[in-house]
């Protein structure tokens, strides 16, 4: 079944199986999970868990709603919303770019890694500045992210249609790879001692900015090659996520897009 929503085209999969399925899978950006009220049980459990790793809301309402969702198939007591909007395979992105160092550094790839960002407004944001800044993909982890949902598309002005967005499997270990194939690590920590202006942004760079609370993971923050902090005045304690990521690619969107 799929129906036109906020914009944008959603499914509905109904069924415990299949609903379970795309969760546990991820193969698809689930946007809510409808559960019918009174629901328990080892399955209902299990929803709540794989919703939970995944950021997707679940809201429990009643028989009727999810028969209107569902039509005349059988719900059994469960109905989610995926937004078709899919994950780009990040090896599958990086085949498609120079694997030569001397091509590489003249095409100067620029990827921004979000770690654990999980307000999709902000999701979304960060996706519409890697977007207008030539950003060639926006990274994330396989869980503990915001959902590629119909609330990030909106708040990216539609930009997650149109840019690469990738989940990581193992961040650590795919920077270590990203470091191999010639790429340079920034970190965004508000304790580096490197600024906006002073990074050398002319080398293929992965960009690291972390949650909105947590920051960079520690083993992250260890693998970047620089730290970078943006100064603001006394008494401000740090800037939203997705305006200092929009401060920083700038910057490094100079050597790329001839901002001067």
């Amino acid at each position: 079944m799929v129906r036109k929503s906020n914009d944008m085209v959603e499914s509905v999969v109904f069924g415990r199986n299949p609903v379970l399925e795309a969760l546990e899978r991820g193969a698809t950006s689930i946007d809510k999970v409808y559960v019918q009220k009174g629901g328990s049980g080892e399955f209902f459990a299990a929803v709540r868990r794989a919703a939970a790793e995944r950021g997707v809301p679940v809201q429990y309402v009643p028989k009727d709603r999810l028969q209107k969702l569902a039509g005349k198939v059988n719900h059994q007591g469960v109905v989610a919303l995926r937004a078709e909007v899919g994950y780009q395979d990040i090896h599958e992105l990086l085949a498609g770019l120079p694997s030569d160092t001397a091509e590489l550094a003249t095409r100067k790839p620029l990827f921004v890694y979000l770690d654990r960002v999980t307000d999709p407004h902000n999701f979304g944001a960060v996706v519409r500045s890697a977007a207008a800044f030539g950003c060639n993909a926006v990274l994330v982890p396989s869980s503990g992210s915001a959902p590629l949902n119909g609330v990030t598309v909106k708040a990216s002005a539609g930009m997650a249609l149109r840019i690469p967005i990738c989940r990581i499997e193992k961040p650590e270990l795919m920077m270590e790879e990203f470091k191999e194939r010639g790429y340079w690590i920034v970190g965004a920590d508000g304790a580096g001692e490197g600024r906006p202006t002073t990074i050398e942004w002319t080398r293929p760079t992965i960009l690291l900015v972390g949650s909105e609370g947590g920051g960079l993971s520690p083993r992250l923050s260890a693998a970047c090659d620089d730290l970078v902090s943006i100064p603001i005045v006394e008494g401000v304690d740090s800037l939203n996520v997705s305006v200092a990521t929009a401060i920083l690619l700038y910057e490094a969107s100079k050597p790329r897009i001839g901002t001067s």
